[in-house]
C-alpha cells in the first residue's frame, strides 16, 4: 500500500537516495522497484539508533504508532513527517491532521506527502519483474502441472492476525468457479498457515484449482 507513495517520492526527488526500513520478510519486495533502494530490517530501537549516522534529510513515517515516531525521532532526521496521531506530535517536525474521511490505505499514505507538494492522483503501484524470475516461475508452474499457455489468476485468501479479516470462504469458492469456467487457471497462494483455509476453499469450489 505504500509503494505508490514511494514512487511519488522518487519522482519528486529523482536524485535522492532512499532507504526503506521494513520487516525482514518484506525486504525482497522492494528490490522490485524500478530504481535502486537500500532496505534495512526493522529490529527495534537498536536499528533506529544505527540509522543516526546516515543523517537523513527526510523521514516519512507511514505507521501511526507512537513508537514508530519515537524511533524515527532518535535518528535525528532533519524533517520527520507523519500523521498527528497517538500523542506523537512532539517527535514530528512536520505533522498533519488525520483525514476526516475514510480513505483507501494507499490514498491514506499518499495524503501524508501533501506538505512536500506531492498532490493530485497517486501513482499506480508498479514493480519491475526481472526476466530470469519470470523464467524460473514459468518452469516452476509447469512442474506443478499448470498450463501456462492459459491466463493464470492468483488469489491470496488469507490475512494476518486471524481469519476475521478474510472474505467468506463460500464467496471465494464461487469466485473460483466463475474464473475457472470463463478465464483460465486458478492458483491460490499464501503462507503455510493459510494452507488449511486454501484447501477448504478449493473443496467448496468443486473445480480444479492449485494450492501454491
Amino acid at each position: 500500500m505504500a509503494i505508490p507513495s514511494l514512487i511519488a517520492l522518487h519522482d519528486h526527488y529523482p536524485e535522492a537516495s532512499m532507504t526503506i526500513v521494513v520487516k525482514e520478510s518484506f525486504r525482497p519486495l522492494f528490490n522490485l522497484l524500478s530504481w535502486p533502494v537500500e532496505t534495512l530490517p526493522l529490529s527495534g530501537l537498536k536499528s533506529w539508533f544505527s540509522l543516526r549516522k546516515n543523517k537523513f534529510d527526510l523521514a516519512v513515517i507511514f505507521p501511526n504508532s507512537f513508537h514508530s515516531a519515537l524511533e524515527v525521532f532518535l535518528t535525528r532526521s532533519q524533517v520527520r513527517l507523519g500523521y498527528a496521531a497517538s500523542f506523537r506530535r512532539l517527535f514530528l517536525s512536520e505533522s498533519i491532521p488525520l483525514p476526516e474521511v475514510n480513505l483507501h490505505q494507499a490514498d491514506y499514505y499518499y495524503c501524508l506527502l501533501s506538505p512536500l507538494g506531492i498532490k493530485g492522483n497517486r501513482p499506480n503501484p508498479g514493480l519491475k519483474i526481472r526476466t530470469k524470475d519470470k523464467e524460473l516461475v514459468s518452469i516452476w508452474l509447469r512442474e506443478k502441472g499448470i498450463d501456462i499457455s492459459r491466463p493464470i489468476i492468483s488469489i491470496a485468501p488469507g490475512a494476518s492476525y486471524g481469519e476475521a479479516k478474510c472474505w467468506p470462504e463460500e464467496r471465494f469458492a464461487l469466485l473460483i468457479q466463475k474464473i475457472a469456467a470463463n478465464l483460465g487457471e486458478v492458483v491460490l497462494a499464501g503462507t503455510k498457515e493459510d494452507g488449511p483455509l486454501i484447501e477448504r476453499i478449493i473443496r467448496k469450489s468443486r473445480v480444479k484449482a492449485w494450492n501454491l
